[in-house]
């Protein structure tokens, strides 16, 4: 049972660690494997090993159907996937990086604040599907998970200096992690959040193959602590307001993996 578990929390470290690599800023690689193919294929070994269901090949087969990325040739294969390459960096650029109003702001702290703003009916703790400026849809009232009111931050946000990025930092310094001296970060980077969820789920499966219940124990309680304060508020609707936002397909299978994992996991 404990290898088994042990695999399925690999399974979900992997699926974390490919939203992380996917919302990056795009490189070669990156285009190079939603032409190939290569990329589909690792999400959906992962959604099987992690026991996601159907939904992450779902939305693979839509992306598929789209016919968005450049079928290449060893002739015209570099031209091609230089030009994706560059509307998804274009398209990137509009989600998260635009300097004055981004489309889906990529730290915790600024994307609650603006889903606060845009739906001021919402208080302290907005539902799942709050969107910026949209009402939660009937279908889906209820579904929220409940989250604690003290748990959220209320002031208005700055970059680095934040109560959800300071937060951040002290759960990943709780983990024995610290800031990288080549990447100035904030640390409420959803980039961050997964890959610092994608550790724990590691450390989780190396502990469970070592049978080590007083780390298994420690490590789960980091994943619960990190989910309720941070990833609950706004991992779900992150992933959906990019699957509503975005013009590529590429971003709305970003935003289809994103919506599937967390509707499982918080």
């Amino acid at each position: 049972m404990d290898r088994l578990e042990a695999v399925r929390m690999s399974a979900l470290a992997d699926a974390y660690s490919l939203l992380a690599v996917m919302l990056d800023r795009p490189t070669f690689v990156l285009a190079e494997g939603l032409a190939s193919g290569s990329l589909l294929r690792d999400a959906q070994s992962i959604a099987e090993e992690a026991g996601l269901g159907s939904a992450w090949a779902s939305a693979v087969d839509v992306f598929l159907v789209s016919g968005e990325a450049p079928q290449t040739n060893a002739i015209d294969g570099d031209e091609a996937l230089s030009a994706y390459l560059h509307q998804l960096r274009i398209e990137h650029t509009r989600l998260f990086e635009h300097p004055v109003s981004p489309a889906v702001p990529l730290f915790e702290g600024q994307f609650l604040y603006k889903v606060k703003q845009d739906n001021p009916s919402a208080g302290d703790a907005p539902t799942r599907r709050a969107r910026f400026g949209a009402k939660e849809e009937p279908e889906f009232a209820g579904r929220a998970r409940a989250v604690r009111k003290e748990d959220f931050f209320d002031e208005r946000p700055r970059l680095f200096v934040n109560d959800a990025a300071l937060d951040a930092e002290r759960c990943y310094r709780k983990a024995g992690l610290k800031r990288s001296a080549d990447k100035n970060i904030p640390a409420d980077s959803m980039i961050t959040e997964l890959q610092f969820i994608a550790h724990l789920h590691a450390e989780t499966a190396r502990a469970l193959l070592g049978k080590n219940l007083r780390e298994i124990e420690a490590w789960e309680f980091l994943i619960e602590e990190f989910n309720r304060i941070h990833l609950r508020k706004w991992a779900y609707d992150f992933f959906y307001a990019i699957e509503k936002e975005t013009r590529l397909e590429a971003y709305r299978l970003l935003g289809a993996l994103g919506v599937a994992l967390f509707d499982a996991r918080l």
